[in-house]
């Protein structure tokens, strides 16, 4: 969203059935307020990454594309053909950031996470205690923490390809960036 925000064309790749945020609730005009908020100035695009027509569309975005985000469970990409030499082959100046919820190379890798799950890892909840019994703060603190960690690796990526002419592979763990926000 802060990339779209500071004038990047972001293409936002969507499920044929698009993404599950455009039904949650409160809605104006039959929109919901979250979806809008997440992506009001990204670009939508539905494939299927399963079919070949979606795979043949998807690598066509990489091979132009300056950055790609991405919020799957470790592995995810791989299993559809795009592991980091891939990505590397198809587009040697792609900043790659992949987001989930404890990292790829973490005990915890192949386990999918939601904000909810990342804050109580990380020790979060311990730090938002209610009468003693831990508590997900009122925001998603986990998800909204490693998206702006995210920005920042990716800008700092963007610089340095502006210096050497390569790319880079990110790797950010919401449990990671939970525990250093709950450092006291």
């Amino acid at each position: 969203r802060h990339l779209a925000s500071f004038g990047a064309d972001v293409i936002k790749v969507e499920p044929a059935e698009g993404d599950s945020a455009r039904a949650w609730a409160p809605h104006r005009d039959g929109t919901s307020h979250f979806f809008i908020m997440s992506n009001g100035e990204k670009r939508s695009l539905a494939l299927d990454l399963r079919s070949e027509g979606g795979l043949a569309a998807f690598t066509a975005l990489l091979e132009e594309a300056d950055v790609l985000v991405e919020n799957m469970k470790p592995g995810s990409l791989e299993r559809l053909g795009f592991d980091a030499a891939r990505l590397r082959a198809l587009n040697p100046r792609l900043v790659y950031c992949a987001i989930s919820g404890f990292g790829a190379h973490s005990a915890y890798a192949g386990r999918p996470a939601f904000d909810t799950v990342a804050q109580a890892m990380c020790g979060m909840m311990d730090a938002t205690r209610v009468d003693g019994v831990p508590m997900k703060s009122g925001i998603s603190a986990a998800d909204i923490g490693g998206g702006q960690v995210g920005l920042l690796a990716i800008t700092a990526a963007l610089e340095r390809r502006a210096r050497t002419g390569h790319g880079a592979s990110l790797d950010i763990a919401m449990q990671d960036v939970g525990a250093w926000f709950s450092q006291t």
